[in-house]
């Protein structure tokens, strides 16, 4: 498949590296196919990614089984369909991960995960991700914004 709206792989692998307060990035497609990721993030395997293809299928599942990426175990924490979000670590060293799903400009269903470490929060790094998909790949479902840290009225539900 290839990226999303007009955007060209290479070009979308750099908005990605752009992102500074992400440690890794990746964008994939419906099928698990992945689009474009960080230099960091080169290890994440195809295989890997299709779990997250139905992590935002049912909340009980995601929770409890978590996130696993490169071999690392994420803590899911928050289930606010279309996004996930959790982390790793304790108060000296931390990890957090977000999945976000919508739909890409052509109609097709399109994830972009990121991970972040501390200093930097789901409350900073999860808007970043809304308005990264928003702006670079297509559109995000609404959903209820009182239930997502960080984000405003109007950032949750396409302002």
């Amino acid at each position: 498949m290839s990226a999303p709206s007009s955007t060209t792989a290479p070009s979308l692998q750099s908005l990605l590296e752009s992102q500074k307060e992400w440690a890794r990035a990746i964008v994939f497609d419906g099928k698990g196919h992945i689009i474009a990721r960080t230099s960091s993030a080169a290890a994440v395997q195809e295989s890997e990614i299709r779990s997250y293809l139905t992590a935002l299928d049912d909340r009980d599942t995601t929770i409890g089984s978590g996130f696993v990426l490169e071999g690392e175990r994420f803590e899911v924490h928050r289930f606010h369909p279309p996004l996930v979000y959790g982390r790793r670590g304790g108060p000296e060293y931390g990890e957090g991960i977000a999945l976000a799903k919508g739909t890409g400009r052509s109609g097709e269903a399109l994830f972009c995960l990121i991970t972040y470490t501390l200093p930097v929060l789901s409350a900073r790094a999860v808007p970043q991700l809304v308005k990264f998909f928003r702006t670079h790949l297509g559109d995000l479902p609404q959903w209820e914004v009182s239930a997502v840290a960080g984000l405003s009225a109007t950032e949750g539900n396409g302002g």
